[in-house]
């Protein structure tokens, strides 16, 4: 379960591109942000020629649209590689990933694998003088192009 402050985060990052994005800007002067709740609601004085219905429709559609935001977002975040510590967790024997050193940022990040030594030690193929820090698996390449045509 995430804790309320990490959604509370994950919110105020959020807002204002959902706010800029969402396509009735007249809908949102009629609500506020639940900071506790994570959810538009209607606001309280606020002057509109709206009927309650009215009103009603535009809090589901604005909640629905910052649900379905949400939930792009936090899918998208899960498809990007990450680059992993190597003191977390060591990548696969024989698989070719991308390497990088923390000490060297600017360093271009290069290709290894690990391998089995003569005692039954994994060891990075090529950089066993100097191992990196960090890897990240390949992942493969789409056979489709994105652009426009």
């Amino acid at each position: 379960m995430i804790d309320l402050k990490t959604k509370q985060a994950f919110w105020s990052e959020q807002l204002p591109f959902f706010k800029e994005k969402y396509w009735i800007p007249g809908h949102l002067d009629v609500l506020e942000f639940d900071m506790n709740a994570g959810c538009f609601d209607i606001a309280e004085g606020v002057k509109t020629d709206l009927s309650e219905e009215d009103l009603f429709d535009v809090y589901h559609r604005v909640n629905s649209g910052w649900a379905m935001w949400k939930k792009a977002v936090n899918f998208m975040k899960s498809k990007v590689p990450t680059w992993i510590s190597v003191n977390d967790e060591l990548p696969p024997t024989d698989i070719m990933v991308l390497i990088c050193w923390a000490d060297a940022p600017d360093v271009t990040p290069e290709q290894d694998y690990m391998t089995i030594d003569e005692d039954l030690n994994s060891v990075w193929a090529n950089y066993q003088n100097d191992p990196p820090s960090h890897w990240m698996h390949f992942h493969s390449v789409p056979n489709v192009s994105g652009a426009e045509q």
